[in-house]
């Protein structure tokens, strides 16, 4: 990046590392210089409100912020790739099944870690009082 130009911030407080690089790779593909800035802050505050930030020069601001318009508008249409409509009985029931095993994971107790807790408890309690007269 030439730093005679001044330099402009395109996109601020960018929480997700994969779509500031699919921005910076977007720009770079069309011959614009790029600077990612506190491209490590995500991970060394994973719950800061500090963002990555993206910079151009000034006089690629304008085409920049083009792309990332449209990058984002694209990114709101649905797309024809990705359609669901083709699912057959046998797709449907495999992710019902996947979904319903999810819930049951998220909803388990764990009842045998308790038990496993307790029994090795009691064990140390009886080693204690019968080896340590």
């Amino acid at each position: 990046m030439s730093e005679s130009a001044p330099i402009y911030t395109l996109l601020k407080n960018i929480p997700n590392t994969s779509f500031s690089q699919l921005v910076v790779s977007r720009l770079r593909a069309e011959g614009i210089d790029v600077r990612i800035r506190n491209s490590n802050a995500s991970s060394i505050y994973p719950l800061a409100t500090i963002g990555m930030q993206i910079e151009v020069n000034e006089n690629q601001f304008e085409l920049a912020q083009s792309l990332v318009q449209e990058m984002e508008k694209s990114a709101l249409e649905p797309n024809p790739d990705i359609d669901f409509h083709e699912a057959d009985e046998e797709d449907i029931a495999f992710e019902s099944a996947m979904h319903k095993r999810e819930q049951e994971i998220n909803n388990a107790k764990p009842t045998s870690l308790i038990y496993l807790l307790i029994f090795l408890f009691v064990m140390t309690l009886l080693y204690y009082f019968t080896f340590t007269e």
